[in-house]
């Protein structure tokens, strides 16, 4: 029979991982026993059973919130009657706010100060599928930025300008946080020019 420095428990902390200890020792802070004991090839196989999931109970809760605002969104964006060749990645960008970035393209603060120099940036949406990128053009009265300040504190960058996307013409506008260069943006929808161009050919 083994002898109680042969014996182990298994124990789980509160980040529901899965973990074996000497009964001979106190268990340790932030872990309790699940009632299991026995030899240590024993515990292990009880754990490998029972523990499917390895990441830890923090980030499986943060990306099941995430996963239900998408969900949601994708919802929400769906609810509405479908206008006739507005695409589905129109309708979902113009509702609501959206996580946006602008160093998904330009990789460095560097490269967004220049973008924003020639009045031209690329704003990247990333809670679509794949991710959509726009190029837009900057309307300068419309657009708040400080360049003499762009590598110190300073108020939010705002970014604003039309474009055309899938034959729809939208306003798009982003508030960009300028330490992390990512923010939130929306479309808002000017002229569906698909019905006509596809209705002529």
């Amino acid at each position: 029979m083994n002898s109680t420095e042969d014996t182990y428990a298994v124990v789980v902390n509160g980040e529901e991982q899965y973990s074996i200890w000497p009964t001979f020792k106190k268990t340790p802070p932030g872990w309790k026993e699940v009632g299991v004991q026995g030899s240590k090839e024993h515990c292990l196989d009880h754990i490998g059973k029972i523990w499917k999931d390895m990441r830890p109970l923090s980030l499986r809760k943060k990306m099941a919130e995430r996963e239900q605002t998408w969900q949601e969104k994708k919802a929400t964006a769906l609810a509405s009657p479908p206008e006739p060749y507005l695409s589905p990645t129109v309708r979902f960008l113009s509702k609501g706010i959206h996580p946006v970035s602008l160093i998904k393209v330009h990789k460095t603060p560097e490269n967004v100060k220049e973008a924003l120099i020639r009045n031209h940036i690329h704003i990247t949406f990333t809670d679509t599928q794949g991710e959509t990128t726009l190029s837009l053009p900057l309307d300068p009265q419309s657009t708040h930025f400080d360049l003499t300040k762009f590598d110190q504190p300073q108020k939010k960058l705002i970014l604003a300008g039309n474009l055309i996307l899938d034959f729809v013409k939208v306003r798009c506008t982003a508030e960009i946080d300028p330490v992390s260069l990512e923010g939130t943006g929306s479309l808002e929808i000017i002229e569906n020019l698909a019905s006509s161009y596809f209705q002529k050919n």
